[in-house]
């Protein structure tokens, strides 16, 4: 015989597990007394997708774009310590060389991904276009902004800015570069540090845009400067951060440094900087897209949004801390300017010729050369 206490607890569990999915939208709901529905909360929502994930087992492989080797270990022990019992392996790699790797997994009927975030958002929409997606409408779908998801097969995680990085004993003396012709400066031969433009789209589109601006003259001069070139725009972070260059626009850091950081991140006033949003998508090919719903539902939650993103939520209801403003209240950025330009494969291609003509190809190891040891 059920005691009244356990039926209450019945009760309650069928209605925060009561899921109802809609054209790939998940929602959660119990229907009171009143005859209304009620929308369960989005932590009821995850507990759902969580008992999912645990019936399905085995372990979660997200392919991440990025040039950090094991980059987003803060990531999976966030993940797993949210969902114990869960398995994530994320293999970080620079995005132009995840998605040849995906493309030979699709071609070969062997996908081991089950869900990517990737900078090249062109291809999230050529596998779309090629129904190699699976559609799905995470966590908070209605609370991310229009200009970061599709119909439901693309969907932005979060917004990245480069800008400038600085040492930031020059920050405070006020002597740190802010405008891109500051760069130039007598006192900076020698001291900067850049990321290869023809190894990393996102950097190609800041060439782009200065040469744009300001001539091929602004390049020649650049070159002058004798800055360090280095693959991947996390190296070239930490160099500055090391204290061995003493400034980059070619990287990206967090809008809020703790005390004891050795950086200041800032955002030019009057120059066009770079922001996207690095954008997910699950595979349809996946072996485990159940969880793969949980993590990326887990990826939009407030509560992820809220505390692991280190710029700019997608979310309209999470804001940046200390007086940042919203990514749309900078007047010299889009962030929809640089998936746009993505999609003219053509212009993309034309201009890195140009950067590899005077720079050569890029020199030094991949940075996650150690990600996949299949690599040639």
């Amino acid at each position: 015989m059920t005691s009244k206490s356990n039926r209450r607890r019945l009760t309650t569990l069928a209605a925060v597990l009561t899921v109802t999915v809609t054209a790939g939208v998940t929602t959660a709901g119990a229907r009171p007394s009143g005859g209304t529905v009620k929308a369960a909360s989005e932590s009821d929502q995850l507990a759902a997708l969580y008992e999912k994930a645990k019936q399905e087992g085995g372990t979660l492989t997200v392919y991440a774009g990025g040039d950090a080797f094991r980059g987003q270990d803060r990531v999976v022990q966030a993940f797993e310590q949210r969902f114990p019992g869960l398995d994530i392996d994320i293999k970080v790699d620079l995005s132009k060389d995840l998605v040849p790797r995906i493309d030979n997994e699709i071609a070969r009927g062997e996908v081991k991904a089950d869900i990517a975030h990737i900078q090249l958002s062109n291809d999230l929409e050529r596998w779309k276009k090629e129904g190699e997606l699976l559609k799905y409408r995470p966590i908070g779908w209605n609370r991310i902004y229009p200009q970061f998801k599709d119909d439901g097969y693309i969907t932005g995680m979060g917004v990245t800015a480069f800008a400038n990085v600085v040492n930031k004993d020059l920050q405070t003396k006020g002597e740190a570069p802010v405008e891109a012709l500051d760069y130039l400066k007598p006192e900076f031969k020698d001291q900067l540090v850049l990321t290869y433009p023809n190894d990393d789209d996102a950097v190609l589109w800041q060439f782009q845009q200065l040469v744009k601006t300001y001539g091929w003259d602004y390049f020649d001069r650049l070159r002058a400067q004798n800055p360090q070139w280095i693959r991947g725009s996390r190296p070239a972070a930490n160099t500055v951060v090391a204290g061995t260059k003493q400034a980059t626009f070619t990287a990206s850091n967090a809008l809020n440094q703790p005390a004891n950081s050795t950086v200041a991140f800032t955002l030019p006033k009057t120059d066009r900087f770079l922001s996207w949003a690095q954008s997910a998508s699950i595979l349809k090919q996946a072996k485990h897209p159940e969880t793969a719903k949980l993590y990326l539902s887990w990826l939009t939650s407030k509560e992820y949004q809220d505390t692991m993103v280190s710029q700019w939520s997608v979310r309209s209801d999470v804001q940046a801390k200390n007086g940042w403003g919203t990514i749309f209240d900078y007047e010299n950025t889009d962030p929809t300017a640089f998936a746009k330009w993505l999609r003219n494969r053509t212009e993309v291609e034309k201009f890195r010729n140009q950067i590899v003509f005077y720079l050569g190809a890029p020199k030094g190891d991949s940075p996650t050369k150690e990600t996949f040891p299949d690599r040639p």
